[in-house]
């Protein structure tokens, strides 16, 4: 995982990388780029006298396919700054453009700025949840993009593509997910606003049911059956993503 500067479009939304909400100054400039397990040293100036908190943004470079946009923000404040608290971020778009921001539960974090600031691994985003699908159909399923046999179970994280599972005649299931939201898994139309971290969008489908098998502390189990229009007897399957490799970098403040 690495971070990068804020996008034009970000910023034109009011997600700046520095971000006071009074009188300071950034004296140096953000890094261009800030790799797993690299640091950079930032200084800042601030009234002593009556400190407002600042806020500190940084991109997560997104791998292609990926759907969402995540960021981290760390923000300073108290005495002296003496208080830095770091917390991950999901960016939604929606169709018409406007994005939205959700705290990533789990990723909040306390630190004091009289030492290095040490950003730890945002464990519900790398280490991710474990997704299986029974396929009990007749049809061969195919992961879309890419068009590739779909191969039975596997982890989904902040860095898994969008995909939807298809079958030749019997159309798609889209897998949504997003970290933001409660644990648990839910079948849903894609009309409808996502309620929990995997929602399974039926709306494309010709005949292919999803059911929820298995909720768990990070494992979710679904089965597909298939129902034609003169078929009511339901017919189930199985599924597999990559999980993102384990992250760590370092961000080091200083005034």
């Amino acid at each position: 995982m690495s971070l990068v500067p804020m996008s034009e479009k970000h910023r034109n939304a009011g997600l700046t990388g520095f971000s006071p909400t009074g009188p300071s100054q950034l004296l140096s400039h953000l890094p261009d780029k800030l790799p797993n397990g690299n640091s950079s040293t930032f200084q800042l100036r601030y009234n002593e006298a009556d400190p407002s908190p600042i806020h500190l943004r940084f991109l997560v470079q997104r791998p292609t396919g990926v759907k969402h946009d995540y960021f981290v923000e760390v923000t300073f404040s108290g005495r002296d700054l003496a208080t830095a608290t770091s917390v991950f971020k999901r960016i939604a778009e929606d169709s018409q453009g406007w994005l939205s921001v959700a705290e990533i539960p789990g990723t909040t974090v306390k630190h004091t700025t009289d030492k290095s600031l040490v950003l730890p691994i945002p464990k519900p985003l790398v280490d991710g949840v474990r997704f299986v699908a029974q396929n009990a159909t007749t049809y061969r399923l195919w992961q879309q993009p890419g068009a590739t046999p779909y191969g039975g179970e596997g982890m989904i994280a902040y860095d898994t593509p969008s995909f939807s599972l298809y079958a030749h005649g019997a159309g798609e299931l889209q897998v949504n997910v997003d970290f933001s939201l409660p644990a648990g898994i839910e079948i849903a139309s894609g009309s409808a606003p996502q309620r929990k971290l995997i929602s399974i969008d039926s709306s494309r489908s010709a005949g292919l049911r999803p059911d929820i098998v298995m909720e768990a502390p990070g494992v979710y189990v679904i089965r597909i059956t298939y129902v034609g229009k003169s078929d009511e007897t339901p017919s189930t399957w199985e599924t597999a993503c990559p999980l993102g490799a384990a992250m760590r970098f370092y961000s080091s403040s200083g005034r």
